[in-house]
């Protein structure tokens, strides 16, 4: 990008830049993320990672994507949830035979209740009923809410109620904000912007009409990373009459798909974060490999280091495209979806990007207009 400052004073800039959804497998291979840089004519600048919810990571939306990043702490008024609001962390403990299953029983109007450890959660009306995965010796459920509320256990064995011993092993309170750091696995995003990413991502799970108990499963957790965008946060400091080119360099690592023999490397990266730019006169893309490029969808032109592409205006949608050993792909019934992100598996992912060697060059005249 090419920042042009037509006024005599000088300019001091915070930028953003979304890198895109980034799971947490990378993080093994490039924890300091010293594949990426952002250059200021040239030159290395600090950069600082930022984090936020991404509801589609496949794709960019400027308004929506921007929205869920903030400086401060999110709130949601209907349901009353900010950093402060009461949490009770209940650790149960269970003295059941192999084959009894243990459910909770509770009423309740307009709490919340997370837990990873149930296997069955039924609601009618202001009556919920929590079954506790079978075998567990301790489970736990937070419940999000002002008071203490009465619980009422029942065990069964198949169809039929019989004896089973729960009890209250340990209860306690804490904030919001503090509960949400307790299941946070990435060390990388900071307090705040994974307190935003959590509550975000809890909205998908409640009613937003009119607020209702609901059951949040903390598995969604697990597969969270999927769903959150990476930014780069930088500065840069613009002399009156000064032009600035700023750089952001970063790698396209691939997903597998093992639907086809060979297997077929897929790749998608955010051409739509451009549009936000007034001027685009010129746009080239690059993708230098040795492999054959499979169903891009844009025409790219065959030339001696692998494939390019020369636009005169920025393309609808993304840049998606694969990248496979021969032109020809033969399909495979393995029965199942075996699609796997390539930074899954760290040790191969070195050969196969070393192998694939590919590198994206975007080449453009851009302007930032008043």
């Amino acid at each position: 990008m090419r920042f042009y400052n037509q006024s005599e004073e000088d300019l001091d800039l915070r930028l953003m830049f979304p890198v895109g959804n980034i799971p947490g497998s990378l993080y093994i291979l490039d924890p300091n993320f010293d594949y990426y840089e952002v250059l200021a004519d040239g030159e290395r600048i600090d950069k600082h990672l930022r984090f936020s919810y991404d509801q589609d990571p496949n794709s960019f939306e400027q308004i929506s994507d921007l929205s869920y990043l903030s400086d401060a702490y999110g709130e949601n008024e209907l349901y009353d949830l900010n950093r402060d609001t009461k949490v009770r962390l209940y650790t149960f403990g269970f003295e059941l035979d192999d084959d009894v299953d243990a459910y909770l029983e509770l009423t309740s109007k307009k709490d919340l209740f997370l837990s990873g450890d149930l296997s069955f959660f039924a609601k009618e009306d202001n009556k919920l009923e929590f079954g506790f995965t079978r075998g567990l010796k301790q489970g736990q459920i937070a419940i999000i809410n002002d008071e203490a509320i009465d619980l009422t256990w029942r065990f069964q064995k198949g169809d039929e109620r019989c004896k089973g011993v729960a009890y209250i092993q340990d209860v306690r309170e804490m904030s919001l904000e503090e509960y949400v750091l307790t299941i946070r696995k990435n060390t990388l995003i900071s307090d705040r912007d994974w307190f935003n990413i959590v509550l975000a991502c809890m909205g998908n799970y409640l009613d937003m009409q009119e607020r209702s108990a609901c059951f949040i499963d903390l598995g969604m957790l697990d597969s969270l990373e999927f769903f959150t965008m990476c930014w780069f946060e930088y500065e840069l400091e613009i002399k009156g009459g000064q032009t600035l080119v700023n750089t952001v360099e970063a790698p396209l690592f691939p997903s597998l798909n093992l639907e086809y023999e060979p297997t077929l490397y897929e790749f998608c990266y955010l051409l739509s974060p451009a549009g936000i730019w007034r001027d685009l006169e010129e746009l080239e893309i690059r993708i230098n490999t040795d492999y054959y490029l499979i169903d891009d969808g844009m025409g790219f032109v065959k030339d001696e280091k692998g494939y390019s592409l020369k636009l005169g205006q920025l393309p609808k949608g993304e840049l998606e495209f694969g990248l496979a050993e021969n032109i020809e792909l033969t399909k495979i019934d393995h029965g199942y979806q075996r699609t796997f992100w390539l930074f899954l598996f760290p040790i191969a992912s070195f050969v196969i990007i070393a192998i694939i060697i590919i590198a994206i060059l975007l080449i453009n005249k851009i302007i930032r207009k008043k």
